[in-house]
C-alpha cells in the first residue's frame, strides 16, 4: 500500500468515526409545523383547520383528534368554509381554490386568478364568492365548476366576503373600504370608509329591519352597523395595544360573539357588542381564525400550531390535547442540577426540572419574542427579547417579572456573572448594564446603526459583542468603553465564545467563523464549507468545538478550527442555540425542537461557566476631610464660581443668587429678578458679571449682583416642532454655560449651543451635525473648548465654535462635565463612576479607574497632577497623579455634589443641593 494511499484510508475512516458518533433524542418539538390560519366545523363532529403550504387538518370526532390531509398544494392557504360534512372550500396564495366532496378525503385543486385569494363565502353547496390581491371578485354558481369574475372597481386587496342570500353582500377590504351588493355582485357599491384601518373579516345577520353586521381588522377595529352597512360605529374591543391586529370574530346570533386577535388576545360579547371582555387565552400566540359552534362550544386556531376550545363559553381554554406548540426556540440555559429553561417566540417561556426530559410552560406576560436567556442557579434567570424586554425570575420561573420594556427595538442576547452584574444588548448598537440583579439598567452604548447579537464576558471587565455588519466589539473595563475590533467580513455575527483572553471563535451568517489568538487584535476566517447561518458556537478548549446552525447544520472542530467537519444532527429544524453539559448537549430550534446529542468528543470535560463572586456592599470608613460651610432649603444649587479669593457667587434653582465677600466665610441671598432655573454666573471684575438662566434669559449686574438686569434683546428662541409637525419656536432648556474673558457659550438639550461675543445681548447658535442633549461646556481660551453630553457624546473646537467635530469616546455613557487644564490635558466624567482623560487635546481618550459606581457631576484640576471630581450622595474623589490612581475622600454629606472649584488662596469649594463645603 502506497504512502499516500495509506494517509488517504485514514482520512476517510477518521472522517467516518466522527460523523458517526452522534446519538440524538428528541426531547420535545411541536405538533403541528404550521401557522393556521382559518378553522370552519360543519357540525359538532366535523371540522376543518388549514394553515401555510398546504397545511390541512380534519376532525370527525369533534377535536378529539386530528388528522392531517393531502391537500396536493404547498402553498399558503387562508380561508375554508366547511358546508357539511362532506363538502368542504379553502381558497389560498396563488389564485388556489381547493374543493372537497368527501369530507376531506381527496382535495381538488383549481387555480381560478394570479394573485392571492383570502376569504370566500358559500351561501348553499352552488353559489359562493370568493376575493382577494388585486380587486378580485370571482363568482360560481354550479358548485365551482365555472367562475366568473365580478367588477369590484378596486385593485386594492380584499380581504373578505360575506352574504345574507345570494343577493346580498358584503366585501372588506384594506383602509376601511367596504363593498356592498344587492344583486348577488353584478353591481357593487363602496361604503364610504369610516376608519382607515384594514378591515381582516365580516360577518353578517338578516336583523329585524335591516341587515346587522361587524367588521374587524387592524388597530384592534371593531365595527358594527344596524342599518347593511351604511353606517359604522366603534366598539371597545377592551384589547389594550392599539397597535394589534384582530384576525377573526364569529357571533353565534345578534348578541353573543367572539372576536380573536394577534398576542393570543380573546375578547367576548353577549350584548351585541355594546360591552366586550377579554378572556384569557393562556397562549401569546397570535390568534387567527375562529369558528363558535354555539354559545359554549368554540375553537380558535392560531399561529405556531395553536389550537384552542372551550365547553362554557370561554371562561376556560384549553389547548388542544396532546398539541405541543411550534414556537421557535432561541435560547436555552440549564443548571448543573438539570433545571432550565428555554425561550422563544410569542413570549414563549418553557421549563425543565429533569435536564431537558420533560417540559412545561410557563406565563412570561409578554407577547413579544424572546431571543435569549442566562440564569446564575436554579431560581434567578433573566430573559431577554423584543421592544427591549427583560424579564426575571427569582422563584424557578413561577412569576416572571419585566425589569424593563416597550424602551427599546429589540435586545438578543443576555449575560450574567452573578445575580447582580449583567449585560444585554440588542438592535441599534444599544448595550444595557446592571449592577443590581437588573433592578436598574443602565445603557452603556446604543443609536448606532448597528445590530448587536451576541456577548460574551470572561470576568467583570473583560468581554466581547458581536452584531451586524461584521461588528465586534471588545471590553477591557466592563462597558465603560467599547472599542472596535477589525474583521474582514460585514456578514451578521451571531455568536461569539472565548476560552481565554486570546482565543476565541465567533460564527455567523453564511457559515463564516472568525478565529483571533491574540485576543482579537486580529481575526482570521476559517472555512466551514457550508452557507448555513451558524447561530451558536462553543468551544471546550483551545481545540475542541462546535457550531450548530440553519437547516440542522452542526460541525465540530478537534483542532480550533483547522479543520470543520460537518455531523448528521438528524433534523432539518434550524438550530438556534445549544447548551453544554458534561455528559451531553442540547439544541433548541425552529418548530419548538429540544434535541439532546451525545458527542462524547465534545463533551469531555466541560468548562465551568465564567462566574464572579458577589461581593457585599461595603462602606469602608473614610476620613472626612470637608467642612459644612452653610445648609440650606430648596436651593437647588447648579454652579459656583469665585473672581478671587474673597468674591464668590453661587446660584441654583428658582433665580435664587448666594453672594460671599469674605472668601466664603458668610453667605447672603440675593435675588436675580427671574425665577428659572439659573445654569452658570461669570464676573470679570468684582461688579460687572453676567448670568445665563435655562431657558437662555440673559441677565447682567454692575453692583456684585445686588440688582440684575434683563437683556432688552429678544431672547434666543429654538426652532421645534408641535403636535401636528408644523414648525414652531421653542425656549431653550440649558444646561450649562461657560465664559472665557467676555466670551460665552451655553449649551442644552437637541443638540443646543449658544455662543456670545462680547458679554452683551446678542447670543447666536452654533449648527452641529446631530441633536444629542448637551450637558456641559468647557473653554480655555476664546477658541479651544469642548462639550459632553448624552451616549458619550464629546465634541471639539479650535475656532471658538464656528465648527465642532466629534470626538471618539468610545463609551454610551451620559458624560457629565468636562475639565482642561491646558491644550491638552483634560478629563471627563460622567455615570456610574466613568472617568475618561486625554494628554492630546481630546482626540482620544482613556479610561481611568474611579473605584466607584456613583454618578459624577463634577470636575476641576489645580494643575495636571492634582485633581478633584465631585458625584452622587457626596462622593468625593481625589487625585495627585494626573488620575492614575483615585482615592476618596470623605465629604461628611449624603447629598449630591454637583459642581467643584478650585480656587488660590482659599481652597477647594463644592456645592451640592442644597448645601456648600470646603477644604482648606
Amino acid at each position: 500500500m502506497s504512502k499516500r494511499f495509506f494517509l488517504v484510508f485514514i482520512a476517510i475512516a477518521v472522517g467516518l468515526m466522527i460523523t458517526g458518533c452522534v446519538k440524538k433524542e428528541v426531547l420535545r418539538k411541536g405538533e403541528w409545523n404550521t401557522n393556521f390560519t382559518d378553522v370552519s366545523f360543519a357540525d359538532t363532529k366535523n371540522g376543518l383547520i388549514i394553515g401555510e403550504k398546504g397545511f390541512i387538518l380534519r376532525t370527525a370526532d369533534g377535536g378529539e383528534s386530528w388528522t392531517q390531509q393531502e391537500s396536493t398544494v404547498m402553498v399558503d392557504l387562508y380561508a375554508v368554509q366547511f358546508l357539511d360534512k362532506n363538502h368542504g372550500w379553502v381558497v389560498g396564495a396563488s389564485g388556489t381554490v381547493l374543493y372537497t366532496i368527501d369530507g376531506g378525503g381527496h382535495w381538488r385543486p383549481m387555480t381560478i386568478a394570479g394573485n392571492a385569494l383570502l376569504g370566500l363565502h358559500f351561501v348553499d353547496a352552488n353559489r359562493g364568492w370568493v376575493v382577494g390581491e388585486g380587486g378580485a371578485i370571482r363568482y360560481t354558481n354550479d358548485g365551482g365548476k365555472n367562475w366568473k369574475s365580478q367588477n369590484s372597481q378596486m385593485a386594492e386587496t380584499l380581504n373578505d366576503v360575506y352574504f345574507i342570500n345570494s343577493q346580498e353582500g358584503w366585501v372588506g377590504m384594506e383602509y376601511g373600504v367596504i363593498l356592498y351588493t344587492t344583486d348577488g355582485g353584478v353591481n357593487w357599491n363602496i361604503i364610504p370608509p369610516q376608519t382607515a384601518h384594514g378591515l381582516r373579516k365580516l360577518q353578517f345577520f338578516r336583523g329585524k329591519d335591516k341587515p346587522i353586521g361587524w367588521a374587524v381588522g387592524t388597530g384592534i377595529t371593531i365595527l358594527k352597523t344596524d342599518d347593511g352597512g351604511k353606517n359604522w360605529t366603534r366598539q371597545n374591543s377592551q384589547i389594550p395595544d392599539g397597535h394589534i391586529n384582530i384576525n377573526g370574530v364569529h357571533f353565534v346570533n345578534e348578541n353573543i360573539g367572539w372576536a380573536v386577535a394577534d398576542g393570543g388576545y380573546i375578547t367576548h360579547t353577549t350584548d351585541s357588542g355594546k360591552n366586550w371582555a377579554l378572556q384569557d387565552s393562556g397562549t401569546k400566540n397570535d390568534l387567527t381564525g375562529i369558528h363558535a359552534l354555539d354559545a359554549k362550544r368554540i375553537w380558535i386556531v392560531g399561529r405556531y400550531g395553536t389550537i384552542l376550545s372551550t365547553t362554557d363559553g370561554g371562561k376556560r381554554w384549553t389547548l388542544q390535547s396532546g398539541a405541543t406548540p411550534s414556537n421557535p426556540l432561541q435560547g436555552i440555559v440549564l443548571t448543573p442540577e438539570g433545571k432550565g429553561w428555554a425561550v422563544g417566540k410569542r413570549g414563549m417561556i418553557i421549563h425543565t426540572e429533569d435536564s431537558g426530559k420533560t417540559w412545561q410552560e410557563q406565563k412570561s406576560g409578554v407577547e413579544g419574542g424572546l431571543n435569549a436567556l442566562d440564569s446564575v442557579n436554579s431560581q434567578k434567570a433573566w430573559a431577554v427579547g423584543d421592544r427591549g424586554n427583560i424579564l426575571h425570575t427569582e422563584n424557578g420561573g413561577e412569576t416572571w417579572t419585566l425589569q424593563k420594556g416597550n424602551d427599546w427595538y429589540g435586545l438578543h442576547d443576555v449575560r450574567f456573572l452573578n445575580s447582580q452584574i449583567g449585560w444585554a444588548i440588542g438592535e441599534l448598537g444599544g448595550i444595557f448594564y446592571t449592577r443590581d440583579g437588573g433592578e436598574h439598567w443602565t445603557q452603556q452604548r446604543g443609536f448606532i446603526w448597528e445590530s448587536l447579537r451576541a456577548l460574551y464576558f470572561l470576568d467583570q471587565n473583560e468581554g466581547w459583542a458581536v452584531g451586524w455588519p461584521g461588528i465586534i466589539l471588545h471590553t477591557q473595563n466592563g462597558g465603560m468603553t467599547w472599542e472596535h475590533q477589525k474583521c474582514d467580513t460585514y456578514n451578521e455575527l451571531y455568536s461569539v465564545h472565548f476560552v481565554d483572553s486570546q482565543h476565541g471563535w465567533i460564527s455567523g451568517q453564511y457559515g463564516v467563523i472568525l478565529h483571533t489568538e491574540d485576543g482579537g487584535e486580529s481575526w482570521h476566517e476559517q472555512a466551514t464549507f457550508t452557507e448555513a447561518n451558524l447561530n451558536k458556537i462553543f468551544f471546550v478548549n483551545t481545540d475542541i468545538g462546535m457550531a450548530v446552525g440553519d437547516k440542522g447544520t452542526m460541525l465540530i472542530t478537534l483542532d480550533s478550527g483547522k479543520k470543520w467537519m460537518k455531523k448528521d444532527s438528524g433534523t432539518e429544524e434550524n438550530l438556534n442555540d445549544v447548551y453544554v453539559s458534561n455528559d451531553s448537549l442540547i439544541a433548541v430550534g425552529d418548530n419548538g425542537a429540544v434535541i439532546k446529542y451525545t458527542i462524547p468528543e465534545v463533551t469531555i470535560e466541560i468548562p465551568p461557566k465564567p462566574f464572579v463572586a458577589e461581593v457585599p456592599p461595603s462602606n469602608p470608613p473614610v476620613e472626612v476631610l470637608w467642612e459644612k460651610v452653610q445648609q440650606f432649603n430648596n436651593i437647588d444649587m447648579t454652579d459656583i464660581y469665585f473672581f478671587n479669593a474673597q468674591n464668590g457667587w453661587v446660584v441654583g434653582k428658582n433665580g435664587i443668587i448666594l453672594y460671599t465677600n469674605d472668601g466664603g466665610s458668610t453667605w447672603s441671598q440675593l435675588t436675580s429678578g427671574d425665577n428659572n432655573a439659573l445654569l452658570g454666573i461669570h464676573f470679570i471684575s468684582p461688579e460687572l458679571g453676567w448670568l445665563m438662566a435655562q431657558d437662555a434669559t440673559f441677565l447682567s449686574t454692575s453692583d456684585s449682583g445686588q440688582t440684575w438686569a434683563k437683556s432688552r434683546s429678544r431672547k434666543p428662541r429654538q426652532k421645534s416642532f408641535d403636535a401636528d409637525s408644523q414648525p414652531i419656536e421653542a425656549d431653550y432648556k440649558l444646561n450649562s454655560v461657560h465664559f472665557a474673558s467676555s466670551e460665552g457659550w451655553a449649551v442644552g438639550d437637541y443638540g443646543a449651543i449658544l455662543h456670545n461675543v462680547d458679554g452683551g445681548p446678542i447670543w447666536t447658535e452654533q449648527p452641529i451635525d446631530s441633536t444629542p442633549d448637551l450637558l456641559n461646556v468647557y473653554f480655555i481660551n476664546t477658541q479651544l473648548g469642548w462639550i459632553v453630553g448624552r451616549w458619550g457624546t464629546i465634541l471639539r473646537t479650535t475656532d471658538g465654535g464656528k465648527l465642532w467635530l466629534a470626538c471618539t469616546s468610545n463609551t454610551g455613557y451620559d458624560l457629565e462635565s468636562v475639565y482642561f487644564v491646558d491644550s491638552q490635558n483634560g478629563w471627563v466624567v460622567g455615570k456610574y463612576g466613568i472617568i475618561l482623560h486625554s494628554e492630546d487635546g481630546g482626540d482620544s481618550w482613556e479610561t481611568q479607574t474611579s473605584g466607584v459606581s456613583n454618578n459624577l457631576y463634577g470636575v476641576c484640576f489645580k494643575n495636571t497632577n492634582e485633581g478633584w471630581i465631585v458625584g452622587e450622595n457626596g462622593v468625593i474623589l481625589a487625585t495627585k497623579d494626573g488620575g492614575v490612581n483615585w482615592t476618596q475622600e470623605g465629604s461628611g454629606v449624603e447629598d449630591d455634589l454637583v459642581d467643584i472649584c478650585y480656587v488660590a488662596d482659599n481652597g477647594l469649594w463644592a456645592i451640592g443641593r442644597n448645601i456648600i463645603i470646603r477644604k482648606r
